[in-house]
């Protein structure tokens, strides 16, 4: 657990392929951040080259969670075939990306 400042930080990172098979590890996390309430979820997706439809949609539902407890989730990293796909399912929107880890906790600060 990356602790900046007041607000726990969890940073993950992810592996090479982001599928419904271990969409799961990532849930498993929030569950954590949960319980800090008010915490922030950022992924580091520098080795991630594949991602299917169920692993995104379960990013977004996480994001959301998230939101409901004042926590956030923020994407660092993104490989060109992630930046692609979030652009091609318009989803870049909802899954917000930062150059890295303290960037991304000073945007969902307020900062």
């Amino acid at each position: 657990m990356l602790d900046l400042k007041d607000k726990p930080t969890f940073l993950l990172k992810l592996s090479t392929s982001v599928t419904k098979e271990n969409a799961a590890s990532i849930e498993a996390v929030e569950d954590s951040v949960k319980r800090n309430s008010r915490s922030f979820l950022i992924l580091d997706l520098g080795d991630t080259s594949a991602m299917d439809m169920f692993a995104l949609s379960t990013l977004i539902s996480i994001r959301q969670r998230l939101n409901k407890y004042g926590g956030d989730l923020g994407i660092v990293n993104l490989t060109p075939s992630i930046r692609t796909l979030l652009y091609l399912t318009r989803t870049s929107q909802v899954l917000p990306s930062y150059r890295d880890a303290e960037h991304a906790y000073q945007v969902m600060m307020g900062g």
